[in-house]
């Protein structure tokens, strides 16, 4: 009623207006021209009449125009309220359309998405949290902070030789420019694994180009310093923030008046978001100019501002507050009761404000939540995607980069306590063929295209072993295995000196990793004389063992050999042949010599068949040998008839093993065997 009654006003007045016009019509006849048809009796319009009617239809509008001028400068708040008439329909038929019945019904659909929204997004939150827990504890953590600490140590090493190049490089020439370089280099390529994608895209800190324009040491230290100090790696920590910031949940609007008086005294506006949190208006990000609610202090009122539509009902409400003063102090009493009632019904709606805006608040919770669950559930695929790659390299980064990193810090280490430039030259060139033995990334990773991880543990463990031994060598002459390995091999030993431990340690370095590869095919002609008669039931089976000193074992059992470094027993044979019989042995650096010794596992005892010493030194690396061997008698040594053969594969790199791991057997890998000593 209120409604109507205050937009019958617009039509009421058109009416009005064109009765007015129509009075002044007949109030004001039209002259007759004597040269009209009418006057002159023709019945046909001629020119001059219809410019004659034109100007007499010019003087009626132009006097109609003066009366409503001057009707609205006598009365000039009709326009203003005409003005708030259409105002307030806009405003009267935004509560009639948002607060009717039908409401309540969409409202409930749209509570029903809005919760179930909620609990995906919960649920995917929770898996997030999992995920960077399990981040958190992974290896890759510690691997992180480890390659951090063996950057600053770089660091450190490269400014003592920045600042004092003469004293580890007295005689400064382009090959220990060019030793400085390789070794640096070489450091680098190692560094450039230290990244969640190595494959695609390395850690490049410095291109080679660059190293190569300098042709001053300390130029070229002051450059990789610079770079290293700009780059630290941080890829666990720049996702974890990354999804700590994404699992942030959404903070609930407090169900407060929006019209309060507080204690204290102030002025001042906020902002809260959806996503939680609040900020001062100074703050406020370009992309949340729109944000409601917002909170506006005015002394001690707080008026807090919940939508659009808030805002138009308030403002509605507040400037017809002040048009109906005028009208009151104008004495138009019609326009007082219209208004009024208009008053009455924005009041209505203000009350009513958080239930005529509960759909439209429905409707954007559930769009921030749909757009928030497809943020999170995106955010969760890259981080279950990261999480997956950062197990595949945590075999990469634990069996190859780490170890190589502590190494070159050792030889590095070396080099800056002696201060020979010559020692770093030899260093960077034995660790070029190093660097190259170490094969493809993807050979170290646990994907199916990379080696055995039993290998590449033991290929890790013979890398530290080597670490530690220049850590040594550092405290000490001579060591004793250098002396006594050179010795099996012919070299000649000099008295201790720096020059010969620097070369102690460069044979060292040419023997980091050792594998022998073994398959036993079979054995031939065997014979077993116990107590001077011949014994035709045998049961052999074959052990094999390291043995330096290339004496026969005494029992199988020996500290030498293991149950895993065995093959089967064949029953009741004296020529046993054997299938899928294949063997891994990692060999320490100092070792030179397998054994194979053929055994009768018949009695209790087991009595030997006799035995065979494989010189795997003297083999090409990477290359497979087949061999026919006659077994040699434990007691003395004599050769005997019996014979045994075997194909054997020794590597001294880790990409040779490549070519081994393609066609190896299942159960070879599954045997591979911890040689200690």
């Amino acid at each position: 009623a209120v409604l109507l009654a205050g937009a019958s006003w617009v039509p009421w007045q058109a009416a009005a207006f064109r009765r007015s016009v129509e009075h002044a019509n007949l109030d004001e006849p039209a002259l007759e021209s004597p040269l009209s048809p009418k006057a002159m009796g023709l019945g046909s319009l001629n020119t001059t009449y219809a410019l004659l009617e034109l100007s007499h239809a010019q003087q009626r509008a132009q006097t109609l125009m003066h009366r409503a001028m001057d009707e609205v400068q006598t009365q000039p708040d009709i326009v203003i309220v005409l003005f708030w008439f259409i105002f307030f329909f806009f405003c009267a038929l935004k509560i009639w359309k948002d607060g009717g019945t039908h409401l309540k019904a969409r409202s409930v659909e749209v509570r029903r998405k809005r919760d179930t929204l909620q609990g995906s997004y919960v649920m995917a939150m929770a898996e997030i949290e999992g995920i960077l827990v399990s981040m958190s504890e992974s290896s890759a953590s510690l691997a992180e902070w480890n390659f951090n600490e063996k950057r600053k140590i770089f660091i450190r090493n490269l400014i003592r030789v920045r600042d004092d190049p003469q004293k580890y490089f007295p005689t400064i020439t382009k090959g220990t420019v060019d030793g400085f370089r390789t070794f640096v280099s070489l450091w680098l390529r190692i560094f450039e694994e230290c990244t969640e994608s190595p494959t695609n895209n390395p850690r490049r800190i410095v291109d080679k180009s660059e190293l190569d324009g300098c042709t001053r040491i300390p130029d070229m230290a002051k450059l990789v310093i610079n770079r290293l100090e700009s780059s630290p790696v941080a890829f666990m920590r720049r996702y974890s923030s990354t999804a700590s910031e994404q699992v942030t949940p959404a903070m609930q609007a407090e169900e407060l008046p929006w019209l309060q008086v507080v204690c204290g005294f102030g002025c001042g506006r906020r902002f809260k978001f959806p996503k939680g949190g609040e900020c001062d208006a100074g703050e406020l990000r370009e992309d949340e100019v729109e944000a409601f609610p917002r909170e506006y202090l005015v002394g001690c009122i707080r008026l807090t501002l919940l939508s659009e539509t808030h805002i138009m009902l308030l403002s509605a409400y507040v400037a017809g507050l002040a048009i109906l003063a005028v009208e009151i102090t104008l004495h138009s009493w019609f326009w007082v009761l219209l208004i009024g009632l208009g008053e009455v019904y924005l009041l209505f709606g203000l009350f009513r404000i958080r239930d005529i805006d509960e759909f439209s608040y429905l409707q954007k919770e559930v769009a921030h939540l749909e757009k928030m669950s497809e943020e999170v559930k995106e955010h969760r695929n890259r981080l279950i995607e990261f999480y997956t790659n950062l197990r595949e390299l945590n075999a990469l980064w634990q069996y190859r980069t780490l170890p190589c990193l502590e190494h070159l810090e050792a030889v590095s280490e070396h080099f800056l306590m002696n201060g020979d430039p010559t020692f770093l030259q030899d260093a960077g060139r034995v660790w070029c063929q190093i660097f190259e033995g170490l094969g493809e990334i993807t050979l170290w990773m646990g994907t199916e295209r990379s080696i055995n991880k039993d290998v590449l543990e033991h290929a890790a463990a013979q890398l530290k072993a080597a670490t530690d031994d220049i850590i040594e060598q550092r405290h000490r002459e001579l060591d004793q295995k250098v002396r006594c390995a050179k010795e099996r091999s012919g070299i000649m030993v000099q008295a201790p000196s720096q020059k010969q431990a620097n070369a102690d340690i460069l044979f060292r370095l040419g023997r980091v990793f050792g594998f022998v590869v073994l398959r036993i095919k079979g054995a031939r002609q065997l014979t077993n004389r116990g107590l001077n008669k011949l014994v035709t039931v045998m049961e052999p089976f074959v052990s094999i063992s390291i043995c330096d000193d290339q004496q026969p074992l005494e029992s199988p059992e020996s500290k030498k050999t293991c149950k895993a470094l065995r093959t089967s027993i064949v029953k009741s044979s004296n020529e046993p042949m054997w299938e899928d019989e294949e063997f891994c042995v990692p060999v320490q650096w100092f070792n030179s010599h397998l054994q194979l010794h053929v055994w009768d596992g018949y009695s209790k005892e087991s009595v030997s068949l006799g035995y065979h010493n494989i010189d795997f030194r003297s083999l090409e690396p990477g290359v497979w040998y087949t061999r026919c061997e006659n077994l040699l008698k434990a007691s003395n040594g004599a050769q005997l008839h019996s014979s045994i053969e075997y194909e054997v594969f020794f590597a001294d790199q880790v990409r040779q093993l490549d070519c081994w791991a393609d066609t190896a057997r299942s159960s070879a890998m599954d045997r591979i065997a911890e040689m200690l000593g």
